[in-house]
Parts: structure tokens; C-alpha cells; sequence
């Protein structure tokens, strides 16, 4: 494949096995009532935050989901959990993807990875944390 920079320079790259195109994401608030009540972050958010949470749940784990995973856990956050409605991590792309990073996040990030099982609803408690 051929890229060209807004140079103008072109680099010729080669895949062994995919190739991931990801030219930006819009976030999409799952259809699950109150979640606005709980003052959700999004992937535009999460950047901006100025305090890193000890726990923190992603519901989805699309692309953006995984990626808000890493980025919580590379900077601090003990305890990550991933809920994909899907069979698996990634359920957009190929198959083989989303079980590499399910046993990456397992095995090496100490990422919970909860697939194939939806939210309804929300709690939270006199301490202001939320469960689902």
C-alpha cells in the first residue's frame, strides 16, 4: 500500500496480516436509561481528565472502548473493566483481533474483559460510586 504525507512524500508500507483504518470516531452513548444521570465520559473526555480513577467500567469494547482501557490503565487506574455486549472484544473487526487483545488486556494489563452480556440499568451509592 502507498501513502502519501501532506508533504507529498509517498512511503510504500506492507501488512502481514490487516490493515486498520482509523481516521477519527464519534462517541455513541449507549441507549441504557439514566446513564446521562451518572455523568458518562466519552473519548473526547477522557483526555481531559485531571485525575485518574481508581476503577473505572468502559461499557463497549469497540475500538475506542479498548483503547480508553489501555489508556486508563497506562496511567494509573487499578482496576479496568471492559462490558461488550458482542461474543468478544472488537466485534466490528476480525474475529482473530479481539481475542488478541482480550489476552493481552487479561493476561499482561489485568484488564476484566466481561463479553456477550448488556447493562440495564445503573446504581450508585451514598459515596458517589456507580454500579452497574
Amino acid at each position: 500500500m502507498a501513502v502519501t504525507n501532506k508533504y507529498g512524500i509517498t512511503s510504500e508500507l506492507e501488512a502481514n496480516v490487516a490493515i486498520v483504518v482509523a481516521t477519527g470516531s464519534v462517541s455513541l452513548m449507549p441507549p441504557i436509561p439514566g446513564v446521562e444521570n451518572y455523568e458518562p465520559w466519552d473519548n473526547r473526555d477522557i483526555p481531559a481528565i485531571t485525575e485518574i480513577p481508581e476503577r473505572i467500567l468502559i461499557i463497549r469494547g469497540g475500538v475506542v472502548g479498548v483503547e480508553m482501557a489501555q489508556a486508563m490503565k497506562d496511567l494509573g487506574s487499578k482496576e479496568v473493566t471492559i462490558v461488550e455486549l458482542q461474543d468478544r472484544l472488537l466485534p466490528t473487526e476480525e474475529p482473530f483481533a479481539g481475542k488478541i487483545i482480550e489476552k493481552v488486556f487479561t493476561e499482561e494489563y489485568g484488564v476484566k474483559v466481561v463479553a456477550g452480556v448488556g447493562i440495564r440499568s445503573f446504581k450508585r451509592n451514598d459515596s458517589r460510586e456507580v454500579t452497574a
